[in-house]
């Protein structure tokens, strides 16, 4: 592991856990090597985070100035971009709401509230589910008169209010194209219906999946950005402050059930494995897990990844290069075997193939 490798995890661990950093790691750490401390800490989705941590150093071990001030003003940008998503996110729950729509806020934004600084957990988007009234949902975004529907696929389509971006998910996960998602789908809509304070909530207000929903959520989404996109160090924050917050309070015995229904218990002991060593998650707030090859996985997450951009057909290239590359992981997150891993990917980019060629966001 790089020493910015280190140094960001040390940053990492401490913006989480508000514990003061290894303060040996950053002993002659130069102007070079902090920069690309916080390059990497920005790549991975942590940047606000790290920063965090980095304010505990003492003060003759923090980077220079002038990276200190670049770090805190993207620091201060992730709390605007967190401010205007919350009140997009109460604007469109009570919007819904006089409709008797109820809105369910997944991912992100619900998970920001875990961390020490909710505003330092940074989100692209706002992931929203209307419990089967995603096509009336589209029309009220429609009828506000601000919304730009820009993307649709068969699990969600996508929108731009007040310049955010919304997601309004058809369905939780991508039943269409994979096949544990078809299973632990179902067995996420089951949680949903039985939970009882879900059915009591008032319609205006944002609700949050219960601990049992999530635990099977953010795994498998973390396992899919794995798989398909890339997961980053943020999606392991993620899913540790979530077992450590809500410790006692989640159905273990369940979610390995669905695992291992879905052949997913070795990738996602891997990742729960991932979080304990290299987060400092404490074992007792994990399910169950067996030892797996965490220092492949940390390889995975932490490596340079270079946008994909240029002309459709190098774009097209690219992401076939990519995706081939990337056999290994397959088999953990994708049971059923290569062959069927690449004609699902076919027919996935068949049906929408605008993706293929859709260069990365700046």
């Amino acid at each position: 592991m790089t020493r910015p490798q280190q140094m960001l995890l040390s940053l990492v661990r401490s913006g989480i856990w508000r514990s003061a950093p290894e303060k040996a790691l950053f002993e002659g750490a130069g102007e070079e090597l902090w920069r690309s401390t916080a390059s990497l800490a920005a790549a991975q989705g942590v940047g606000a985070i790290a920063f965090d941590g980095m304010a505990m150093l003492p003060p003759d071990i923090q980077p220079p100035r002038m990276v200190q001030l670049e770090w805190g003003v993207r620091t201060d940008t992730a709390e605007r971009i967190y401010a205007r998503q919350t009140a997009v996110a109460e604007e469109l729950a009570s919007v819904f709401g006089q409709e008797g729509i109820k809105m369910l806020l997944l991912k992100g934004m619900g998970l920001a509230r875990l961390y020490p600084v909710p505003a330092h957990r940074e989100s692209g988007d706002v992931d929203i589910y209307l419990f089967g009234r995603h096509g009336r949902g589209e029309e009220i975004l429609a009828e506000m008169g601000k919304a730009n529907a820009h993307g649709v696929n068969l699990k969600h389509s996508e929108s731009t209010y007040k310049g955010i971006l919304v997601e309004n998910h058809r369905t939780l996960l991508d039943v269409a194209t994979l096949s544990p998602d078809a299973y632990l789908n179902a067995t996420l809509l089951e949680i949903l219906d039985s939970d009882a304070e879900l059915s009591s909530a008032p319609a205006d207000k944002i609700l949050f999946p219960c601990p049992d929903f999530d635990m099977i959520f953010l795994m498998r989404h973390a396992l899919m950005h794995l798989g398909t996109q890339e997961m980053v160090l943020r999606q392991l924050c993620d899913i540790a402050l979530f077992l450590q917050a809500n410790r006692g309070a989640i159905d273990f015995d369940g979610y390995r059930r669905a695992m291992a229904r879905t052949r997913l218990t070795r990738a996602a002991d891997t990742v729960v494995a991932a979080a304990v060593e290299y987060l400092g998650l404490d074992p007792r707030d994990a399910p169950p897990y067996a030892g797996q090859d965490t220092a492949r996985l940390m390889r995975e997450i932490l490596s340079v990844r270079p946008k994909i951009t240029g002309s459709p057909a190098r774009v097209a290239w690219l992401r076939t290069k990519k995706f081939f590359s990337k056999h290994y992981v397959y088999p953990l997150v994708y049971p059923g075997g290569y062959a069927g891993i690449v004609w699902r990917t076919v027919k996935e980019k068949l049906a929408d193939p605008r993706k293929a060629c859709t260069p990365d966001k700046r």
